[in-house]
């Protein structure tokens, strides 16, 4: 997304607010891309407006040992 940005730069395109938005493991991604952008300085350039993920697994997975309940969660 960095180097996205960077091409619309030199077309002379400004990008001035950017949201992120990611499903499942997209949305481990995009936090992570939050982080490093954060740290090489992105947003004193770019204005961060919106992150958003849906179904992503932020505290990991749980793994079910009961075979009735496991057999359940695995149907639905």
């Amino acid at each position: 997304m960095f180097y996205e940005i960077e091409t619309l730069k030199k077309n002379n395109l400004i990008v001035s607010d950017i949201s992120v938005i990611g499903y499942s493991l997209g949305g481990l991604i995009g936090r992570y891309l939050i982080g490093i952008l954060e740290d090489i300085g992105f947003f004193q350039y770019v204005t961060p407006v919106f992150y958003s993920s849906f179904a992503t697994p932020h505290v990991g997975v749980e793994f079910f040992h009961d075979r009735i309940f496991d057999r359940t969660a695995n149907t639905l």
